[in-house]
């Protein structure tokens, strides 16, 4: 009886780490998207004026890092 509770408890184990393991790739691939879509907003901000000085949106360059960041993570602990 007991190794039938065991067996099922390591059953019930193993799908709730393959559910994580599934949400954990799927916040991977929205993070590195998320990503690209924050760099691409900063590269298209980003001018420069009579000078020669660069002007950036620093919003989105803290999107980028944060979300580099988060894909990153997701990768570590998979």
């Amino acid at each position: 009886m007991s190794a039938e509770i065991a067996a099922t408890s390591l059953e019930a184990q193993e799908a709730q780490a393959q559910r994580r393991l599934r949400y954990r790739m799927i916040a991977m691939a929205v993070g590195v998207l998320m990503f690209h879509v924050c760099l691409a907003w900063a590269v298209a901000g980003t001018s420069v004026d009579m000078q020669d000085h660069f002007h950036t949106n620093y919003w989105a360059l803290g999107g980028t890092l944060f979300w580099a960041l988060y894909a990153v993570y997701n990768m570590s602990v998979s």
